[in-house]
């Protein structure tokens, strides 16, 4: 309860506060791929590129097994097809762990309870009493 500055009569009014403490999360998040979790498939691209395409297998299909991600690129160059199968693995990974730390924010933010009448914990007089 508080004393209003704007009420010239000086009658008490009600306020009500919500504070919600989330708990520290890390920003950072580390993708650590392991090559024993990988399966590499190599094959040979399709689409434009003349006989080069017949000639090299310069695409490539990345499974990462403990969690079923597959992505596949195909460049001229078969590292090249490998490293960019890595990135995009990397980014899927580093996706799918931004979603799980969002879900669980998610989860702390839904166990808030309604902020209502009666339902303060504490309750602090800010004023002088009269008598």
């Amino acid at each position: 309860m508080r004393i209003s500055p704007f009420n010239a009569s000086g009658k008490r009014h009600t306020s009500f506060a919500s504070i919600f403490v989330y708990p520290e999360l890390e920003n950072e998040i580390v993708v650590d791929i392991e090559e024993k979790d990988l399966r590499i498939d190599v094959f040979r691209a399709s689409g434009s590129g003349g006989q080069h395409v017949n000639k090299t297998s310069s695409a490539v299909r990345i499974t990462h097994m403990p969690t079923g991600i597959v992505c596949s690129a195909s460049r001229r160059n078969p590292n090249t097809a490998t490293r960019t199968g890595h990135e995009i693995l990397r980014a899927r990974l580093h996706q799918r762990e931004k979603q799980k730390q969002d879900d669980k924010l998610q989860e702390i933010h839904d166990s808030k309870e309604d902020i209502a009448w009666g339902s303060q914990i504490r309750s602090y007089v800010l004023h002088p009493t009269r008598w």
